[in-house]
């Protein structure tokens, strides 16, 4: 039997994945209020906390294999994709500009370190992976202070993007957070927190994002003060997360909560999208402003959702890894 789907959370699903793909529309954000610096104080933390919240625990292990061979199958052919559409790119633009290509490549760099945001699909395998094998033998107190810790330490490791090595380690305890959640239930204490404080709250927090560096945990620690930077930018996204997720329980947008099903792909989808137009937009002389990037990432999701009902309508599957 099918289980019944959470509308009021594929309805935050689809708000979240929407604000990923503007979140990567480009620099008009540099000129709009520091956008970015709010949008990405909260919304990978949300869609991470769901992505821990609805890890199965208890699944057999071969589901959990055949979860990670997914996954890391899908991963791998969207990384060739990439790839393949960036030397495609690259090939043109030396032909438009008659200067020789560089057929020289670097084989760790193309297999290991994740364009755009296929960084998500392998940090996914690395959480799960944990939750699986030894979240049970510790207390939920244990695990979140492991994840705490290993967020914070992590970035003395000169390692940056390759294997997703920063952001693996700095947004777990997001990941972890929603284990813990959904074990001890505490999503139904989270929804009496009084609304009127809630919202409040979260417009208080939104303040404090702006004045934050944009939440990028993809570099090492360069500097004294970065570490501390991670630690306000972490204590403030688990923050945000809990308040947004309350807000968002209180009810849903029916068209919304549909499209929510299909945030896989979008968010792969949307990536070549956002690097043609990196190539195209300033050759075609396009500057984007507030309005025609919201647009713009409203179009690039519609796009994905319905090539995702299409898929759903000839095979009858719903591809997800959540």
């Amino acid at each position: 039997m099918a289980v019944a789907r959470d509308l009021k959370t594929d309805s935050l699903k689809f708000i979240m994945i929407f604000l990923v793909v503007l979140g990567h529309m480009g620099s008009y954000n540099d000129y709009n209020m520091g956008l970015n610096r709010i949008i990405y104080s909260f919304h990978m933390p949300v869609f991470i906390f769901l992505s821990g919240y609805f890890t199965s625990i208890n699944s057999t292990e071969g589901k959990q294999r055949s979860w990670i061979k997914q996954t890391l199958i899908l991963y791998v052919i969207a990384q060739l994709v990439h790839v393949a559409l960036e030397i495609l790119l690259r090939y043109t633009d030396c032909h438009l500009k008659q200067i020789p290509f560089d057929y020289s490549f670097n084989l760790i760099d193309i297999l290991f370190s994740p364009r755009l945001a296929l960084w998500y699909l392998l940090c996914l395998v690395y959480w799960r992976v944990v939750a699986w094998k030894i979240s049970g033998g510790l207390s939920d107190a244990m695990l979140l202070l492991i994840s705490v810790v290993l967020a914070v330490l992590s970035g003395f490791i000169p390692i940056d993007h390759t294997f997703s090595f920063q952001r693996a380690f700095a947004f777990s305890p997001f990941f972890f957070l929603g284990v813990v959640f959904k074990r001890r239930n505490w999503m139904d204490k989270l929804e009496k927190m009084p609304i009127q404080y809630v919202i409040i709250a979260l417009l208080f927090g939104l303040f404090l994002a702006k004045l934050l560096p944009t939440y990028m945990p993809r570099t090492h620690y360069e500097n004294w003060h970065h570490p501390v930077i991670r630690v306000c930018q972490s204590v403030l996204g688990v923050y945000l997360c809990l308040l947004i997720l309350r807000i968002s329980r209180i009810g849903f947008v029916k068209k919304l909560s549909e499209y929510g099903a299909y945030t896989l792909w979008v968010y792969i989808g949307h990536t070549y999208l956002i690097v043609i137009a990196g190539d195209l937009f300033p050759y075609l002389n396009i500057s984007l402003n507030l309005f025609s990037a919201l647009a713009i990432s409203m179009i690039y999701c519609l796009i994905f959702v319905a090539l995702a009902k299409l898929y759903k309508t000839y095979s009858g599957k719903l591809a997800t890894i959540l």
